[in-house]
């Protein structure tokens, strides 16, 4: 749902005024009219942490229940749970989420990344979230020339680098695979073991094995395979 119609809703369930509202959250009656109007479309994170302390819980919750509770947009329908959850987590974790349904690229035609990507950090750069075929990774760590069918997974069915046609702002494409899944544990520790050169572009694509249930980001838990050297794919 929007921040808006998440802020009304438990407005009116606690049964509070907007003035009642503003002064247990230590704001101005005017931010709490932009909020409910649209006019303001997420918190600032003093905010945020104020409707945490209010509303109690898991703050990686309540900033998932704005992002996609009963959300319509097309992105939520194709986005997996524990991307979600990810996404919310970076939010919470001052990354600015504005998430677009998917990646294109327009060079004498249109050109298309089938993932969804987000703003990031500061300054802020582009990051795609890449989809992946479970079944299929798990069928080439099952194979005995693995190794070889694991790169050809990654450039063929995840990648799509000759379809990126050099998007210059694009520095990284994050996959994100479950830390509390034995499949994707395996495909994450046999992903570790690639050794991946020259991918033709010069951005980081990173395979992270995130847990949902702790809800961190643990940087030793990430792996990044960082290109060497800039080419560009005429298309």
């Amino acid at each position: 749902m929007s921040f808006s119609t998440y802020f009304k809703e438990l407005r009116k369930d606690r049964k509070l005024s907007q003035d009642e509202l503003a002064k247990l959250l230590k704001v101005s009656n005017s931010q709490i009219r932009n909020i409910e109007t649209g006019r303001t479309k997420l918190p600032r994170h003093e905010l945020f942490d104020s409707l945490v302390k209010y509303v109690g819980g898991d703050p990686i919750d309540i900033a998932y229940d704005i992002f996609f509770k009963n959300e319509e947009t097309e992105y939520d329908h194709k986005l997996k749970e524990i991307h979600k959850i990810y996404l919310a987590s970076r939010w919470r974790y001052y990354d600015v989420i504005n998430v677009a349904p998917r990646f294109i690229y327009k060079k004498d035609k249109l050109l298309v990344f089938d993932g969804l990507y987000w703003k990031s950090g500061f300054p802020y750069y582009k990051v795609l979230l890449g989809n992946y075929d479970r079944d299929k990774y798990l069928s080439a760590i099952n194979d005995p020339d693995k190794d070889d069918k694991l790169r050809e997974l990654i450039f063929k069915e995840t990648l799509f680098l000759e379809d990126l046609a050099n998007p210059e702002h694009i520095k990284e494409i994050r996959f994100i695979l479950d830390k509390n899944n034995p499949d994707d544990c395996n495909i994450y520790y046999e992903l570790e073991k690639i050794n991946l050169i020259n991918l033709g572009k010069e951005f980081e694509v990173c395979y992270l094995l995130y847990d949902t249930d702790a809800r961190i980001i643990d940087s030793r838990s990430s792996k990044y395979y960082v290109t060497n050297k800039k080419t560009i794919i005429n298309i």
